[in-house]
């Protein structure tokens, strides 16, 4: 295979992946918006984090290095909060949680 064949697969391949971050991303503001503070939350946060570790890990394997990081950063948030059995994010943190979480759609382009 030649270079040329090489980079088409890859560009495929990054197309593909594109498609894939819409919906996930898509996936985690429908979670995020259920985020109220309430006994749920825990869950809810369980599961962000799984995306964002998916994510950190393939961002920059397509061609977005800073979803990666901040990706990663919001996953090591959640490690913490959530290994540390923490109670309930309070308001403040959960906006900040909500507004970098949010971000993370503007890195896709």
């Amino acid at each position: 295979m030649d270079a040329s064949e090489t980079e088409k697969r890859m560009q495929a391949l990054r197309v593909q992946y594109q498609i894939r971050l819409l919906r996930q991303l898509g996936e985690m503001r429908d979670l995020a918006a259920q985020l109220d503070g309430g006994e749920a939350d825990h869950a809810i946060y369980r599961a962000l984090h799984g995306h964002l570790h998916k994510l950190a890990g393939s961002g920059g394997t397509f061609g977005f290095p800073e979803l990666s990081r901040r990706s990663l950063r919001l996953e090591s948030l959640l490690d913490d909060w959530l290994s540390e059995g923490l109670p309930r994010m309070d308001a403040s943190m959960r906006r900040q949680f909500l507004s970098d979480l949010y971000e993370l759609a503007s890195l896709r382009e």
